[in-house]
């Protein structure tokens, strides 16, 4: 029930094992690192997620491919991505929050079997071994006339899903090398895309629960006179910061900002306002009595009189300091995702080599000149690292020339 995946250390030359399905592989190859390329840019996620499927299952011959996220609260797994190929029934629908524990022989095969650098593939022929309330599990996972089942789990560190393959027919056997590696390659994308989606969707929320805020009035108010004495707090100002009103009415607003470079800051703000520009939104961090640092959000409108002069100052805040978080996390997830791909291109690009050892390093010197004359004509720092990634891959064609004919 398993194959060993590739490993770098004994990987043979790409020469070594050409197939009948390597053109096949490498369209293949090209295609999934291009839906990643797109997530990168913005492409909504499932649309890609099915895309990644769909390409992977074709290549693999599957009837079905799934994507599952993983509930560690609740020990469920639900499909959150499917594919199906022609004429094949979906059952997304029926495949949302299933208890896993059934299955716990099979997740601990594959776990066994990943662990060891090989991947899970199951069939019907191996229900004659087990016991009977193990094969009574994998039976439900064999859905109407599918035979065989690969599944392999999302997240390298924590379990953030599964992705699933499943075949009219098919044996361990008859999985050649580069659907192996294709799996892997497309396991690990998939391992990206949850973690991009799933802060993309802790962002979105985030912004959801601050708009229900601000719609509750749930907000911290204050006002202060042009010198800068308060004059009014409403309560959700005086519990946050843990002040009482006669204690703080009539003092400086400014010197509750114990940061002297956020203080100057706040007071810029307040003074660059005018009667043509009376409002300002800004975001700062501010150490509370707790000593905690919390980020907020502050819409500061100054009030003037027909003379220009300044009658009052108000101010409404909110703690943003879960969103701040969430869009630190997002963007570590994007970096994430970005440097993967980059790592792909340099990977086809040493393939290549491979491919042709008379133009070896001719992709990186010609990427390094581009790139090069990329920041000569002044390109921001975007378009000139996607000229070297190109350039790294211009010959991209000859991966489909026989070698024969290169040499």
């Amino acid at each position: 029930m398993s194959m060993t995946l590739p490993h770098s250390e004994n990987s043979k030359p790409y020469r070594s094992y050409v197939s009948s399905k390597s053109s096949d592989y490498w369209k293949a190859f090209e295609d999934v690192t291009s839906i990643m390329q797109a997530m990168v840019h913005g492409k909504d996620f499932q649309p890609s997620m099915i895309e990644l499927l769909e390409k992977t299952g074709r290549f693999l011959g599957a009837e079905r491919a799934y994507l599952f996220s993983y509930d560690t609260h609740t020990n469920t797994v639900s499909c959150i991505s499917e594919w199906t190929a022609s004429e094949v029934p979906p059952q997304k629908s029926r495949l949302q929050n299933v208890e896993i524990t059934p299955y716990t022989w099979g997740l601990e095969q594959m776990e066994k079997l990943e662990s060891a650098g090989e991947i899970f593939l199951f069939s019907t022929s191996e229900f004659s071994r087990l016991a009977k309330k193990d094969a009574e599990s994998m039976k439900r996972l064999l859905a109407h006339d599918t035979k065989s089942l690969i599944v392999a789990k999302v997240g390298s560190k924590t379990t953030l899903g599964y992705i699933a393959f499943s075949f009219i027919e098919r044996t361990k056997e008859e999985l050649q090398r580069e659907e192996i590696e294709l799996l892997a390659h497309v396991k690990n994308l998939a391992e990206c895309a949850l973690t991009f989606n799933a802060t993309k969707d802790q962002v979105y929320k985030r912004g959801r629960r601050l708009e229900t805020i601000v719609n509750n009035a749930n907000l911290l108010v204050c006002c202060f006179d042009k010198d800068g004495k308060f004059t009014y707090v409403n309560d959700a100002y005086c519990e946050y910061f843990g002040i009482k009103k006669d204690e703080i009415l009539g003092i400086n607003a400014f010197n509750i900002i114990r940061n002297e470079k956020a203080r100057q800051q706040v007071i810029a703000n307040f003074l660059s306002l005018t009667p043509s520009n009376p409002t300002i939104t800004h975001e700062y961090r501010m150490r509370l009595k707790d000593g905690s640092l919390r980020w907020h959000k502050w819409i500061d409108t100054a009030l003037f009189d027909e003379q220009g002069n300044v009658l009052e100052y108000q101010s409404i805040g909110v703690d943003i300091t879960e969103e701040v978080i969430a869009r630190q996390n997002l963007a570590k997830a994007l970096e994430k995702l970005h440097r993967t791909y980059e790592r792909t291109i340099e990977a086809m690009g040493k393939i290549l080599e491979i491919k042709d050892p008379y133009t070896a390093s001719h992709q990186k010197k010609v990427a390094l000149i581009s790139e090069s004359i990329a920041k000569e004509m002044g390109l921001g720092k975007e378009e000139t690292e996607l000229i070297y990634l190109g350039a790294l891959v211009h010959d991209i064609g000859k991966i489909y020339i026989p070698s024969e004919l290169l040499s």
